[in-house]
């Protein structure tokens, strides 16, 4: 199983991925902060499960959540 956990917030991410890894069992956990790498995320691989911030940044480093 693939589980992808998205959100800009670093320590945010940390904090699930240690719940998910806890109940995920043998899962592959892949991880990213914005909007553009969600997108590559979602055309390269197919998840189980999207853990997804609904309020993203289009590039990693911009800053600004898009609305």
């Amino acid at each position: 199983m693939i589980i992808g956990i998205v959100d800009d917030d670093f320590a945010k991410r940390q904090t699930i991925l240690s719940i998910v890894t806890r109940c995920g069992g043998d899962a592959t956990i892949l991880q990213c902060g914005s909007l553009s790498a969600v997108r590559h995320m979602l055309r390269d691989t197919a998840l189980a499960l999207l853990i997804l911030d609904i309020a993203l940044p289009e590039h990693e480093d911009s800053g600004e959540p898009l609305a």
